[in-house]
């Protein structure tokens, strides 16, 4: 069973191209200062092997978020499975395919006597984001396997804990496991799922309202879902869960609150696609009297590790977790799509008509000015930087990178393409050296880290949104995508007018 596994999955790597994928998510705060931490993935294909290698990655922390190398083998494992081997018995030969590369004492790596008490929901969490990022920009570039693709998933696990006596005088504890119902990512070929998880669970689960309020003293004011979560995409990102929370029958009780992700976007988008929602937690104070909340509770803001506090009868706590991150440029979304997730309370106003470029009235969606105001969208975008087409008009296509680039072969030499002929690279496919960089006015669901700051990459012909990359401040994002373009083979010669 082990041989055949690694078979199976050695054969569908063949089948994919070879080169390197770069992929890099943050993590904020150590438990001790709010310092920030990269994970820094080079994924390497050639052939029928994968090198995961982590050598870019922060060195360890003083704080617990540490992980050490099994827990690294772990993230990569909890990615490579659902990811690669689908439809491929899970056992140790699909694991023969691959080679894990990091240096002691990483973040990922570390050594005695680095805390690694949260290990499993900080870093390996995130470990998991990089692979995902990683294989799936793998899957775009192959024309048999590019309907499987899809952006990150749910891309933290917050953490509510809460303790101490009940009504009955006995001792009591609740891990909160509502934050598994972060949104699902967005696919390549259709909008990810509300609420669906991470994909490093194969079949996520939370427990009823009624089993959390049976098990525990406390009582939900509400469950469900968040508005302006899901990463916005042609196709969009599965909107996170909310919760809010009172203590019902005590008078107090000790809650642990923390997580990573209210910093930092960790579901990225994909090839255009924004990132989903970021955590937003926060806490009022005597809000809630006999299950019933005040009708505006004076809100305290948590940021990711607020620790242990006493929760009181009549406090409330209040989160919501990161969406599914996004595929492809927002513009492109079925205006009827947003319509309907305006209606469903998914997509506010607002977010339809900054985001979406779709203008709604009372019952529908406006045609004429939708296609107005998305135009005016993507010429601002590119204002005073655009160029016309100068793809050459015998080309031909010979492979594609995700759903807006095009690899076209002009005689011997490898062009990358955009949809409207614009050409970003020669010789290679490092194609944002061709395209319109601007940095990104930060939405109202995402918050950033102060080390941080998000690009967007256009097609200078038509203002496409290309991707949507989180990195360091005042760094240019990495190309994330270094065909070997003398290994990719040509396909049907199509010629471009």
């Amino acid at each position: 069973m082990i041989d055949v596994s690694r078979e199976r999955v050695e054969v569908r790597l063949r089948e994919l191209p070879d080169g390197e994928f770069r992929a890099v998510d943050f993590l904020e705060h150590d438990g001790e200062a709010n310092r920030l931490y990269k994970i820094d993935l080079r994924m390497r294909k050639r052939g029928a092997r994968l090198r995961f290698d982590f050598s870019g990655s922060s060195r360890q922390a003083p704080g617990f978020i540490n992980a050490t190398r099994s827990g690294l083998e772990g993230g990569v494992t909890g990615a490579l499975l659902p990811m690669l081997a689908y439809d491929i018995p899970w056992n140790q030969g699909v694991l023969h395919t691959a080679e894990i590369v990091a240096p002691d004492g990483l973040i990922c790596t570390a050594q005695f006597p680095a805390p690694v008490g949260a290990a499993t929901v900080e870093t390996i969490w995130v470990v998991s984001n990089v692979c995902s990022q990683a294989l799936n920009r793998l899957l775009a570039c192959s024309s048999k396997y590019r309907d499987r693709a899809q952006a990150v998933s749910d891309g933290t696990m917050a953490t509510f804990n809460l303790g101490g006596r009940n009504q009955y005088g006995e001792a009591f504890g609740l891990h909160l496991m509502d934050p598994l119902a972060g949104g699902y990512a967005a696919f390549s070929t259709k909008d990810g799922y509300e609420a669906g998880g991470p994909i490093n669970s194969p079949a996520p689960a939370i427990a009823d309202v009624e089993r959390n309020e049976l098990a525990a003293p406390l009582f939900y004011l509400y469950r469900r879902l968040a508005r302006d979560t899901g990463g916005a995409g042609r196709y969009r990102g599965g909107a996170s869960a909310e919760v809010a929370l009172t203590l019902a029958g005590i008078e107090a009780a000790e809650a642990l609150i923390m997580t990573h992700g209210a910093e930092v976007p960790n579901a990225c988008g994909l090839f255009g696609g924004y990132p989903g929602s970021t955590v937003v937690q926060k806490w009022a104070n005597g809000a809630a009297k006999n299950g019933i909340p005040d009708s505006e509770p004076q809100w305290i803001h948590f940021g990711p590790k607020p620790g242990l506090r006493k929760m009181r009868a009549g406090d409330i706590f209040a989160a919501s977790w990161q969406g599914g991150g996004g595929w492809g440029d927002p513009l492109e979304r079925d205006p009827a799509a947003v319509h309907r997730d305006y209606l469903n309370n998914l997509v506010s106003r607002e977010s339809a008509t900054d985001i979406y470029g779709v203008v709604l009235n009372e019952t529908a969606f406006d045609t004429e000015q939708t296609r107005a105001l998305r135009d005016s969208l993507r010429a601002a975008r590119i204002r005073g930087r655009s160029r016309v087409a100068d793809c050459p008009p015998h080309a031909h296509v010979v492979g594609e990178i995700g759903p807006a680039l095009k690899l076209m072969r002009v005689g011997s030499e490898i062009h990358i393409v955009s949809r409207a002929g614009a050409t970003l690279a020669r010789g290679s496919t490092r194609w944002r050296e061709g395209a319109i960089r601007v940095l990104l006015e930060l939405p109202p669901q995402l918050c950033l880290h102060e080390d941080l700051e998000i690009s967007c990459y256009y097609c200078p012909v038509s203002g496409e949104q290309l991707s949507v990359d989180v990195h360091e401040k005042g760094m240019v994002p990495p190309d994330d995508i270094d065909l070997e373009v003398p290994s990719v083979r040509p396909a049907t010669p199509v010629e471009v007018s």
